[in-house]
Formats: structure tokens, C-alpha cells, sequence
């Protein structure tokens, strides 16, 4: 995997998105504090229920929506283009 698409796909992405997302009101949990992995494990959940009820186009949707506009620059993106980086 590239540089640029682990960086777009690691946690510490990941859950930046997720946290932008989702309100942290809205997961249930018993912990006082919640860890901040909780935002990029419940963004991968997420995208592999699209996935199962939805499909890949409507994954790949949401993933081009959310993930790939959160925080990616034009350039990046260019590159990850370029290089022939696919979702298949």
C-alpha cells in the first residue's frame, strides 16, 4: 500500500473523520472516558455495513464523501489517482 492511501485508511485518520462525524453523545458506552479509536472502529463498522446491505457503490460513496474529502489535499489526491490506487 502507498504512503498517501495508508495515511487516508490509518487510525489515526480514521478517527479525525469519525470524530467529525459522529457526536460522541451518540455512542453508548460504560467507560467514563471514551478512547479515541472508538471514532475509526466505529467509521470501519459503518462502512462495512454500506458495504453488506448496500453494496461497493454505495461504500465506495461514502468513502470518496467522507474519507477521501476529510483532510486530503488536491495534490494527494492527484497522486493517489496517478498511481492507480482502486478500491478492487
Amino acid at each position: 500500500m502507498s504512503q498517501e492511501k495508508a495515511i487516508i485508511v490509518g487510525r489515526k485518520h480514521l478517527n479525525l473523520v469519525g470524530k467529525k462525524l459522529l457526536l460522541a453523545s451518540d455512542i453508548k458506552s460504560k467507560l467514563k472516558i471514551i478512547p479515541k479509536s472508538i471514532y475509526g472502529n466505529t467509521i470501519e463498522s459503518l462502512i462495512g455495513a454500506i458495504y453488506i446491505d448496500k453494496g461497493i457503490e454505495q461504500a465506495q460513496h461514502f468513502i470518496l464523501k467522507h474519507i477521501y474529502s476529510s483532510g486530503i489535499n488536491s495534490k494527494m489526491h492527484s497522486k493517489l489517482l496517478l498511481s492507480g490506487a482502486s478500491w478492487h
